[in-house]
C-alpha cells in the first residue's frame, strides 16, 4: 500500500475544507495503521503525513486526536538513530507544543501516546529539546511529575525528562531552574514504583553526564547524591549501572577542593554510600564490579587517606 502512495491519497483528505467528521476518523485511523505497521525502511514514505500532525491536534474530537497522536508514536518507534534524526527535522515547533498540550489530557488513550511520541522525537533531535524548553512547556512537564498518579505515564514523563537532560547544559539548567531535576530526585526517594525509580535514576544520570560542576554542585544540594544512594540496593544490574556512573560524574566534581578534600565524597560518606559500594565488590556483573573498584580507588581511598593524616596531625 506504501509503494502505491497510499500516505498521498490520505493526505488529500486532510486538504479538504469542509468533509464529516466520520471521514476525518477513518482516515486518521488508517494513517495511524500504516506507521504501526510499516517497517523502519518505509518512513520516508509516511512523511506525507508530517506537515497535518499540528492540524489534526488541534481538532476537538477525542478520536482522530488519539489516532493522529498514535501515528506519530509509531512513526517515530525504534527507529535507527539517523532515521529518527531526520523525522524529527521536519515535525514543526508547533507540532511539538501541541504534544506538550496532550500530554496533560485526562484520556489515557490521548495522553499515553502523546507521552510517548515526545519521547521519542526529543530522544532524536535537539531541536526538538529546544521547542520543548519553553517556560510554559517546562511547567507543564513539572506539573505532570507532581500530579499524575498512574504508573505508566508517570514513567514516561521521567523518560522524557532524561532525553531533554542529554542535551546541552543550558537545556539542562532549564531543568534546574523549573524544580525539575529536584523532582526525579524526590521521586526516586518516594516513589513506590519501580519502574518509576528506574526512569527517574536514569533521568539523573543523564543529568550527571551533562552537568558542569557548577550545576554538580547545585544538583547535590538537590538530593541527588540521596538518591542515588537509595538506588543502590536495587539489585538490577542495567540499574546499578546508571547508579554507579551518575555516583562517579557527581563524586568527580568535588576533586580539586582545598587541602584536596573531596567535599562531594565526605558528604557521601556521611550517607554510608561508600559501605553500600563496597557490598558491590563481588557482583556478578564485571561491568558492575569494575565501576565499584573505580569508585572506590578515585573516591575512597583518597578520602580514608586524608581522613588518617588528619587524625594522626590531631594526636
Amino acid at each position: 500500500m506504501l509503494e502505491a502512495g497510499v500516505a498521498t491519497v490520505l493526505t488529500s483528505v486532510f486538504q479538504m475544507k469542509e468533509i464529516p467528521v466520520s471521514l476525518f476518523r477513518v482516515t486518521c485511523w488508517a494513517m495511524s495503521v500504516l506507521c504501526k505497521d510499516a517497517p523502519g525502511t518505509d518512513f520516508t514514505k509516511l512523511q506525507p503525513f508530517l506537515p497535518y500532525f499540528a492540524r489534526l491536534l488541534d481538532m476537538l474530537d477525542p478520536d482522530v486526536v488519539s489516532d493522529t497522536l498514535w501515528a506519530l508514536a509509531h512513526l517515530t518507534e525504534d527507529l535507527p538513530d539517523a532515521q529518527l534524526l531526520q523525522v524529527a527535522r521536519k515535525v514543526p515547533a508547533r507540532t511539538i507544543l501541541k504534544l506538550v498540550e496532550r500530554c496533560t489530557d485526562a484520556m489515557g488513550s490521548i495522553r499515553v501516546p502523546a507521552l510517548r511520541a515526545l519521547g521519542n522525537l526529543c530522544t532524536g533531535s535537539v531541536d526538538c529539546i529546544e521547542d520543548v524548553m519553553t517556560p510554559s512547556s517546562l511547567q507543564v512537564i513539572s506539573q505532570q511529575l507532581a500530579t499524575l498518579k498512574e504508573e505508566g505515564s508517570l514513567a514516561d514523563v521521567c523518560w522524557i525528562v532524561a532525553n531533554l537532560a542529554s542535551g546541552t547544559p543550558a537545556h539542562l539548567q532549564k531543568l534546574i531552574v523549573q524544580g525539575i531535576i529536584r523532582q526525579m530526585c524526590q521521586l526516586v526517594l518516594t516513589s513506590t514504583s519501580q519502574r518509576v525509580k528506574m526512569h527517574a535514576t536514569y533521568a539523573l544520570m543523564k543529568a550527571s553526564e551533562q552537568g558542569t560542576e557548577k550545576q554538580l554542585w547545585t544538583m547535590v544540594g538537590q538530593g541527588i547524591l540521596e538518591a542515588l544512594d537509595s538506588m543502590l540496593c536495587a539489585g538490577r544490574a542495567d540499574i546499578l549501572k546508571h547508579v554507579l556512573k551518575g555516583l562517579d560524574n557527581v563524586l568527580t566534581a568535588g576533586q580539586g577542593g582545598e587541602d584536596d578534600l573531596n567535599e562531594i565524597a565526605k558528604k557521601f560518606e556521611e550517607l554510608d554510600g561508600f559501605r553500600k559500594v563496597a557490598e558491590l565488590q563481588q557482583h556478578p556483573n564485571p561491568a558492575i564490579a569494575e565501576r565499584v573498584h573505580k569508585l572506590i580507588d578515585n573516591f575512597y581511598e583518597p578520602l580514608a587517606k586524608l581522613e588518617a593524616e588528619g587524625r594522626s596531625m590531631g594526636d
